[in-house]
């Protein structure tokens, strides 16, 4: 029987032994037990691996599935990009002239007032517009981007049109020419417009601008400012007194053209309560307005 002093200098002689004394059984009984933890043959167990920050982790069948299902939804989707493109004939066309020129969706058609010849232009995501008179055909080029509006000048001496690079350029109708190019806007040009009896033009803006140029001399002769979004539609009022335009923030604004001042605002209750995308007046003074959104 040990007595109490005994027990205490055990405990000392066992704390201060070095660790390489420690009896070597005792990792092998550790060992066991960790086999014994684990059984090979169950079926129930994931085996999880110990990896360094460096290092991937091995593919699980679940990754190897989920690579086979992006796999599957990207062939299809691809497919119908491709799709989106394709030229289908119609099962009836009644059309007395079609004209393809145009490699990309066309984006913009304008009709000329000029009764003497039927003249067209279109605008397209080829980055390039077509000037068509009868059967003659006349390429414009000078945008970088998609030529997205066109217009003609209400005597039909000449032809805008808007590319989303912010460029407005005027041709002269009769030879195809680049008369010139009217910049200023920081974002795509979604619209252009003209004066009922004169060469300004007018075009609303991605930057949420509407910019107003004498189009003979290309100087700018006002910007409209206070939209909150894009510019999406725009033009002058029948007798030219006031300019008008339609904004993705939902409102109407409408403008006096020589002090660019905000004369009057449409927005909210009973008014549209989303963007808008279109407006038109009426040719009679003082021109009654539609609006679309």
């Amino acid at each position: 029987m040990t007595t109490r002093e005994e027990e205490e200098d055990a405990l000392v002689a066992a704390a201060e032994a070095p660790i390489g004394d420690a009896d070597p059984t005792d990792a092998d009984d550790g060992e066991d037990m960790d086999e014994a933890f684990i059984d090979p043959d169950a079926g129930d167990y994931e085996e999880v691996a110990d990896l360094d920050e460096d290092d991937e982790a091995p593919m699980s069948s679940d990754d190897e599935d989920d690579e086979d299902m992006d796999a599957e939804a990207d062939g299809p989707l691809e497919d119908r990009d491709a799709a989106e493109y394709d030229v289908k004939a119609p099962e009836k066309d009644d059309a007395e002239v079609i004209a393809c020129a145009h490699s990309a969706p066309v984006y913009a058609v304008a009709w000329s007032s000029d009764a003497t010849t039927a003249t067209v232009a279109s605008g397209g995501g080829d980055d390039r517009g077509f000037l068509r008179r009868g059967s003659d055909a006349m390429e414009l080029r000078g945008h970088g981007e998609s030529v997205a509006s066109t217009a003609f000048s209400t005597d039909g001496g000449l032809l805008a049109t808007g590319g989303l690079d912010g460029r407005v350029n005027v041709y002269d109708v009769s030879t195809g020419e680049l008369r010139r190019t009217l910049e200023g806007p920081g974002g795509g040009i979604e619209w252009v417009a003209w004066h009922p009896r004169g060469r300004v033009c007018l075009a609303g803006s991605e930057d949420f601008t509407a910019w107003m140029w004498n189009a003979d001399d290309g100087a700018l002769m006002q910007v409209f400012s206070g939209h909150s979004e894009s510019v999406s539609c725009g033009g002058f009022t029948p007798d030219g007194k006031q300019v008008v335009t339609g904004s993705f923030d939902g409102s109407v604004r409408v403008w006096q053209p020589r002090t660019g001042a905000c004369e009057h605002l449409f927005r909210g209750h009973p008014f549209h309560d989303g963007p808008l995308t279109c407006l038109g007046f009426h040719s009679s003074p003082p021109g009654p307005m539609i609006t679309g959104s």
